[in-house]
């Protein structure tokens, strides 16, 4: 079992520069994963307590 794999140049450029465009695209699609803000962005601790505040009003008013 005597086999070689023989590659041109050419192949071997190609073959690099598509895990090249491979590796940054896996690269870019999980930075943009790791940094994309939430959908609903938390409220400060202000508006924590105002929204608690008002939201207890209305259940009590609800009842």
């Amino acid at each position: 079992m005597d086999s070689q794999l023989s590659l041109s140049i050419v192949e071997i450029v190609v073959l690099m520069l598509g895990a090249i465009v491979l590796g940054v695209t896996i690269h870019f699609f999980i930075a943009s994963k790791r940094s994309s803000s939430p959908v609903h962005p938390q409220p400060s601790n202000n508006t924590r307590k105002k929204l608690k505040t008002g939201s207890s009003v209305i259940l009590m008013r609800s009842k």
